[in-house]
């Protein structure tokens, strides 16, 4: 009698287990798109404003660091 009471447990607790561990990798599964979405829109925000930031450049007249090759050199 008490092998069968430990081996309903055991099995209840497996399909617990089982049960946690698909939710788990679901979860997870959506957190990991959320991340890769998130920096995706990240790096081309990063892209705009460095776009913009040479576009300013060039509009202004301000040197840039590709154009100071030639000022570190005497």
């Amino acid at each position: 009698m008490l092998t069968v009471a430990v081996q309903i447990v055991s099995l209840v607790a497996l399909a617990i287990f089982i049960v946690l561990s698909i939710w788990s990798f679901v979860i997870l599964k959506k957190y990991y798109s959320q991340i890769k979405y998130n920096n995706y829109i990240l790096e081309k925000i990063c892209a705009a404003l460095s776009k913009e930031k040479k576009d300013s450049q060039l509009l202004l007249g301000e040197p840039s660091e590709k154009n100071n090759f030639f000022d570190d050199k005497a």
